[in-house]
């Protein structure tokens, strides 16, 4: 590997495809001798970028086999994961230390007015571990349009993953962390000329198709590429079907695959995608079984199939009260229909997955400032609360639309403001949450139960990471999309 596969870890602390340096939650990283002052406790201080000279050396090597470990196989070094950590100045914090107690402290030692993330690159860790203990045999590729934070993006780099990309600008992003472009699927099955001659030159060789039209496009600007035919297998149940826009039908792809061969294009496996929310247990053994057919199908027809894509649709990853993942019955009936359609006996097959949702939902956690109250009477007599925020629907909650996301307000008090009054405390009340554009649909809860808050106080949302500030807009002038993201260590 040459030297342009070296990670830089000088990253920045807002989402996307930015290369600025990253957030800490002071001007310097507390000693212990002003630790007593935080309100939660502090464990040792990362290091500074200046104390690790190694950083900029790390590189992440390509992925073999069909996983990138298997069970009771050590985990990924600790000086990686730790040089991620030093990289991105994730502060160390006590393990019982909730996101909301880290928020508050960012607030008060940072005096902040405006929206802002708090993310545990620790969970990345922790859900990547617990992947590779229930389904061993298929690699997570993280879907980048999921979240693009760096930091979860270096942390995932760090650990193994490989990562799906569905555009220029995202496989740059991972590239530009050292990760090489073997550990990249281009997973998108309509690319413009102009994404695919820019995946050709910088080495992104793996793809996928479903038209024949896709073909003719590859065969002049990428020929050498790699393709993964992907085909339709819908879960009836899934939040959100992919089906209706991307995917092969079974009577199709016998078609698809003569067409590559006659344009002399290498097809080596087959993905699918059950769709977003997927909500049965069986619905990948299921697009399992069909994939196998289309397998049979290519090697009759001379492709060297290899490779499997079981695409995404997974929830977010969740340790549950007795400490199993909930991914695991999901990975049980993978694991089972793997083990009979694509037993190693009848060739070697690599598995692979693109995990968005899993990974990217529960690190982050959201912070909205308060910056106007109102409080009304209703008809019948009771009182009813407005709050103003500083994000909204265009900004990181536009999954309220897009991805049917229900988010839990809770309110976080100022620790830089007097203390509330104990009626304040408890004064409940039915409350509508604007988000600050000036348009009316700009509403992200009509009946929020919250206490009686201020402006300077902040409403706050967890595990709120996911298809959330990826998909945000500066709509009115209001810099949603470039939210500060503070990330912490909880444990590893």
């Amino acid at each position: 590997m040459d030297a342009s596969a070296t990670s830089h870890f000088g990253l920045g602390p807002k989402r996307g495809f930015e290369s600025t340096k990253g957030a800490d939650f002071g001007n310097d990283v507390p000693s212990s001798a002003d630790e007593d002052h935080w309100s939660i406790p502090v464990g040792p201080a990362v290091q500074t970028d200046s104390d690790v000279e190694s950083v900029d050396v790390i590189r992440f090597e390509e992925l073999d086999g069909r996983a990138v470990f298997s069970a009771g196989e050590p985990p990924p070094s600790a000086a990686m994961t730790s040089a991620v950590l030093t990289s991105f100045g994730a502060t160390r914090v006590a393990s019982d230390a909730t996101p909301a107690d880290i928020a508050t402290e960012v607030i008060r030692r940072q005096g902040l007015e405006d929206t802002f993330y708090v993310f545990d690159l620790s969970v990345v860790s922790r859900l990547y571990n617990g992947w590779r203990q229930v389904m061993p045999s298929v690699t997570p590729f993280y879907a980048v349009k999921c979240n693009p934070d760096r930091g979860m993006l270096a942390m995932l780099a760090a650990l193994g993953t490989g990562f799906d990309c569905a555009s220029a600008a995202e496989i740059d992003l991972v590239l530009s962390l050292g990760v090489p472009a073997e550990r990249i699927i281009y997973a998108h099955p309509c690319k413009p000329m102009s994404h695919i001659r820019h995946a050709a030159k910088v080495g992104a060789s793996l793809t996928t198709f479903d038209n024949e039209s896709e073909l003719h496009k590859l065969v002049h600007a990428h020929p050498g590429t790699q393709l993964l035919l992907r085909i339709r297998a819908d879960d009836k149940l899934a939040q959100h079907s992919m089906g209706n826009k991307y995917g092969a039908e079974i009577q199709e792809t016998a078609h698809l695959l003569k067409a590559a061969k006659a344009l002399n294009l290498a097809v080596v496996g087959v993905s699918f995608h059950v769709g977003s929310g997927a909500s049965s247990a069986t619905a990948w053994a299921d697009a399992i079984a069909l994939a196998r057919g289309v397998f049979d199908t290519g090697l009759a027809l001379g492709h060297h199939m290899k490779l499997l894509d079981i695409g995404g649709g997974f929830a977010g990853g969740k340790f549950l009260a007795d400490g199993s993942l909930n991914l695991a019955p999901v990975a049980a009936s993978v694991e089972a229909a793997l083990a009979q359609h694509f037993p190693p006996s009848q060739g070697a097959v690599r598995v692979i997955a693109e995990p968005g949702r899993f990974f990217g939902e529960q690190p982050g956690a959201l912070a909205l400032a308060i910056n106007g109250t109102r409080t009304r009477e209703t008809a019948e007599g009771t009182l009813r609360r407005d709050y103003f925020m500083s994000d909204g629907i265009y900004g990181s909650l536009n999954c309220i639309l897009y991805d049917a996301a229900k988010p839990q307000a809770r309110g976080l008090r100022n620790p830089l403001l007097p203390p509330p009054t104990p009626s304040a405390k408890a004064d409940l009340c039915p409350s509508t949450l604007f988000g600050p554009t000036c348009d009316g649909a700009d509403i992200v809860a009509s009946d929020a139960l919250l206490p009686q808050l201020r402006v300077g106080d902040f409403i706050f949302f967890a595990g709120l990471s996911a298809y959330s500030i990826a998909g945000a807009c500066n709509f009115n002038g209001f810099d949603v999309a470039g939210a500060k993201t503070y990330y912490y260590c909880s444990q590893m």
